[in-house]
């Protein structure tokens, strides 16, 4: 009896061990844990036209593979158009007179809420007032807690991504909408295939004065986003109209935002940095 008492209480240990370890990530995922910089970088040159800021802070859920792979790829891609970067994972940079060196912000699978109630308003006012933006893939999932940032500058609320096969391989098609004249067209293909982890939204960002640049075909994909007994209504995608790359002016300044981005596999993909390279190029405005 007492083999079988102790085998109880250990399985039960096992059990609620496993049930904490799974809340604790999707909290983290969902929510973040939340922590603060907020002294000034020492920067040691200056910046000023055709500078670049990238941030990958985390505060959710992290990508580090990606993080990884995606610094040189964005340095290459600053290189190769005589562009200033700066690269970070401290958002101490939030301030004033540091943000004002750089045209735009990169929000490198950047995840939870990553900046302060006073670095918000700086980094709004900075968009509003003409500075770019570029998100890449976690920037646009669900842990901002950030309305303004959801609502106006993504333009999409995130609902979930695939879980058993979260990483799959897709077609990805140009909008039909457009303009063949458009800075876009220069250098990217009407279609292309690659591998990411597909993020599902609530709506259609069409819907909330956004341009499209990229589809997703979700023929052939699965769209479970269910894990275990969490999330039992995340089964479902976004049909015939499922974007993926786009684009938006937020009062004076720009916002680029692309879905892909998860792991090695889209940084290794020419056309995905092509797109990048556009991006950033549009949303800074450069010449």
């Amino acid at each position: 009896m007492k083999i079988l008492k102790y085998l109880f209480y250990t399985i039960l240990t096992l059990v609620v061990l496993a049930a904490l370890g799974i809340g604790g990530f999707i909290y983290k995922a969902k929510k973040g844990i939340n922590f603060y910089e907020t002294e000034p970088h020492i920067l040691d040159k200056s910046y000023g036209e055709n500078s670049i800021l990238v941030i990958s802070k985390t505060n959710a859920f992290r990508h580090g593979e990606a993080i990884k792979y995606s610094k040189p790829i964005l340095e290459e891609i600053a290189a190769k158009n005589n562009w200033e970067i700066y690269q970070t994972e401290d958002a101490g940079i939030f301030n004033k007179e540091q943000l004002s060196l750089f045209n735009l912000v990169v929000c490198n699978n950047c995840s939870g809420k990553i900046m302060n109630a006073a670095q918000r308003q700086l980094f709004k006012k900075y968009i509003n007032d003409g500075g770019g933006f570029v998100g890449i893939h976690a920037a646009g999932d669900g842990s901002h807690r950030w309305d303004w940032y959801a609502d106006t500058l993504i333009g999409a609320r995130f609902s979930h991504h695939p879980i058993k096969y979260h990483i799959q391989q897709g077609k990805l098609m140009k909008d039909s909408s457009i303009d063949s004249a458009h800075h876009f067209n220069f250098e990217l293909p009407d279609k292309f295939s690659v591998e990411d982890e597909w993020y599902v939204f609530y709506d259609s960002p069409r819907e909330n004065n956004v341009n499209i640049l990229y589809t997703l075909d979700e023929t052939g994909l699965d769209w479970d986003g269910r894990l275990g007994p969490f999330f039992k209504d995340k089964t479902f995608g976004m049909g015939d109209d499922h974007p993926i790359v786009w684009y938006k002016d937020v009062g004076q300044g720009r916002s680029f935002y692309t879905a892909m981005g998860h792991d090695r596999n889209a940084w290794t993909n020419d056309t995905h940095k092509s797109i990048l390279e556009q991006g950033i190029s549009w949303a800074g405005n450069f010449k």
